[in-house]
């Protein structure tokens, strides 16, 4: 048992080193595109799902409002 804690454990720093990645290199290009098209309530869901640390990179497609929960 303790072996599967052991691998969750690793693979949660490992998911959580990769979204702290994905945030430093390309939350200010994701942000710059949604201010282009102009969606306010795009921009906001986009900063609150980077700010919750849900990933932003496609799957799913549609995503809930993670501080409306």
């Amino acid at each position: 048992m303790s072996d599967t804690i052991t691998v969750a454990q690793k693979t949660q720093r490992a998911r959580d080193a990769y979204m702290q990645l994905f945030s430093d290199t390309f939350a200010d290009e994701l942000v710059e595109i949604y201010e282009q098209d102009g969606s306010t309530d795009a921009m906001q869901h986009l900063k609150d799902c980077i700010e919750c640390g849900v990933s932003v990179w496609g799957f799913p497609l549609v995503l809930p409002n993670p501080l409306e929960n």
